[in-house]
């Protein structure tokens, strides 16, 4: 398999793409009561998303999500919890990820293996960082 590389060169004359805005999160699972905010950030080909999502308590399903971001992720893209009123009786680590070829972040209990993590009555403020462009297959 061969890659084809893209070379920028930086001069007074290279313009980097930039672009910047908000976004409004829908569910896909379950419903989300409350975005208190939502931006992102586009520089060339990396895309940086954040929100602060609310889930109600009336959410009994796994495997929530965030979706609607305005972007779709070419490789898999972790993320950042900066805040959270979630916990388990498990370890309370959430994980927010965002899959290839996904427009939607997916939560998840990280407790030895990933888990979909139910959100019932939960905040959670996340950052990702995401490719939308990258080395191409020939």
């Amino acid at each position: 398999m061969a890659y084809l590389k893209k070379r920028h060169t930086l001069s007074s004359e290279t313009v980097l793409e930039y672009e910047e805005g908000t976004w409004t999160p829908s569910a896909g699972v379950g419903t989300l009561s409350n975005s208190i905010w939502r931006w992102y950030r586009k520089m060339g080909s990396m895309v940086w998303v954040g929100a602060s999502v609310t889930f109600p308590s009336s959410t009994s399903a796994s495997n929530q999500s965030a979706d609607n971001i305005p972007f779709t992720a070419l490789t898999y893209s972790p993320g950042y919890v900066g805040y959270s009123t979630w916990h388990t009786s498990g370890e309370p680590q959430l994980f927010v990820v965002v899959w290839n070829a996904y427009d939607k972040v997916l939560f998840y209990n990280r407790h030895e293996a990933l888990t979909a993590a139910n959100l019932a009555s939960a905040r959670v403020d996340f950052t990702i960082a995401m490719n939308i462009d990258g080395p191409y297959a020939s």
